[in-house]
């Protein structure tokens, strides 16, 4: 932060959106709303037809963000109280709806006033100047602290410029005002901050794509390269539904201990680049599905439903969410078959239900034993309570034995013959199976886990050693 001398006396008028706080109020309100009623997105267009104004005094009508939870801009803030402390007049003046911009007032108490969008005018730009022109505040001469282009004109009639998250070529432009200047730097990059909400480390999951051409003995480098693109195109729809997810439950994210730092809810990317990377990331997954047969297009639709609708419903549904997740996983496999125009075993199918409704289960489990204890509805936004736990972990433990009972029966079949010139070695896999999945419930029942146990198995080096025991032990029996 580079700063300059401040004349206390001018009143300070200070920006909301992107300065006060790091992301954006009219964006904020609008997932709150959408969570709250999904149905507006059918009303959105005709809203926005009316005008930003009408949009922002709609949803300020629907619902009110919390203030208590919002990303504040720790420097900027501290800033303000140093003003505040030493005698400084300081005014909100933001575009965000008045009864929204009352809200963070009444929780900060740091502004003598509040200019902000109310009666169909939308309070930015010029309109903005105008009203600090007008205000009785500024005694003919004011200071401003912004962060955008909008923000110019008041920036060439204020007395003092501070600036948040400026360009290094913004910046030389404001100084060629030749006046007081206090320049804010972002704390994080917002490129790592985007990358970062793409969660890349989950694309793990979408390796099940390729189980189908492994359990098969398949080595056609075509058969490869389509489910590579099959690869993409999955690991491009779910890191667009991630996103989706986190915008809407950006504010349970803000109250849990870990979440909080994801990048909506901690405020390192605003809210408002949510739907254009969404929209990148869809029209990523539609052209290179182009490339695959209609089924795996089929199964691709079937994931991206199941999610949206797991997004605004379906986790708050007990037990559902769970046979939610665990069907994702298994639709992996079955998309990854469709890719080559191989049909998936049944074996296998019974094997990744059972297993993955002991990893979803486990999920659930240790968001339980990680939750507040005095809490009566332990989970936010679920419906779990804390004497569940006991249940949710043994439902997880029969469907992981489960997994190894119906794996047992599959290595009985013709097709292990078929494929198989050892295959009694195959009992091992059963033997590995049974003690990693045992020793995985033993760490969930001690809330040694991170809260998505398949990004922790890849993480955990015993786990690594059991996966790579059991491709040994295939091996051998091939």
């Amino acid at each position: 932060m580079e700063i300059y001398n401040a004349k206390k006396s001018i009143s300070l008028y200070v920006d909301l959106d992107g300065t006060l706080i790091k992301s954006d109020l009219i964006y904020e309100g609008l997932f709150l709303a959408i969570r709250k009623s999904p149905l507006i997105l059918l009303h959105l267009p005709f809203m926005l037809l009316r005008g930003k104004a009408s949009l922002k005094e709609k949803l300020a009508d629907l619902v009110t963000p919390d203030p208590k939870l919002l990303p504040y801009n720790k420097n900027v803030l501290d800033q303000l109280r140093s003003e505040r402390a030493s005698g400084r007049i300081l005014v909100l003046a933001t575009a965000s709806h008045k009864k929204w911009a009352e809200v963070v007032s009444n929780y900060l108490l740091l502004f003598d006033g509040l200019i902000a969008t109310e009666n169909g005018c939308n309070l930015k730009g010029r309109k903005k100047l105008m009203a600090i022109r007008s205000c009785k505040m500024n005694n003919g001469k004011f200071s401003y602290i912004g962060d955008s282009l909008a923000d110019m004109p008041i920036w060439k009639e204020a007395e003092q410029i501070y600036a948040v998250g400026l360009s290094p070529k913004n910046k030389k432009i404001l100084q060629r005002f030749g006046k007081e200047t206090v320049f804010f730097d972002l704390e994080q990059s917002l490129l790592l901050s985007a990358i970062k909400a793409l969660r890349p480390h989950h694309c793990i999951k979408n390796f099940l794509l390729f189980l189908p051409l492994m359990m098969a003995h398949s080595f056609d480098t075509k058969l490869w390269f389509l489910v590579t693109l099959g690869f993409i195109s999955f690991s491009a729809t779910a890191s667009a539904t991630y996103i989706l997810n986190d915008l809407l439950d950006i504010e349970s994210d803000r109250t849990h201990p870990k979440k909080k730092d994801r990048p909506f809810a901690s405020g390192a990317l605003p809210c408002r680049y949510g739907p254009i990377i969404i929209a990148a990331l869809i029209s990523i997954s539609a052209f290179t599905a182009i490339f695959l047969p209609l089924m795996f297009k089929f199964w691709l639709a079937i994931y991206l439903f199941l999610t949206v609708i797991y997004s605004f419903w379906l986790k708050r549904k007990v037990l559902v969410d769970i046979f939610a997740l665990a069907s994702l996983y298994t639709i992996r496999i079955i998309a990854g078959g469709s890719a080559v125009d191989l049909n998936v075993s049944n074996w296998l199918l019974g094997v990744s239900i059972f297993m993955f409704t002991s990893i979803a289960f486990a999920k659930r489990g240790i968001e339980l034993i990680n939750a507040t204890p005095h809490e009566d509805n332990l989970l936010n936004g679920r419906g779990y309570r804390a004497n569940d736990l006991f249940l949710v972990e043994q439902i997880g433990i029969t469907s992981a034995f489960s997994a190894v009972i119906m794996l047992s029966l599959y290595l009985n079949s013709d097709d292990v013959l078929h494929l198989y010139s050892r295959p009694k070695l195959l009992w091992g896999t059963c033997l590995v199976l049974m003690y990693w999945l045992s020793r995985f419930w033993v760490k969930v029942h001690r809330g040694e886990l991170y809260h998505d146990p398949l990004v922790d198995a890849v993480k955990d080096p015993i786990s690594i050693c059991c996966g790579i025991l059991v491709f040994i032990i295939a091996l051998i029996a091939v």
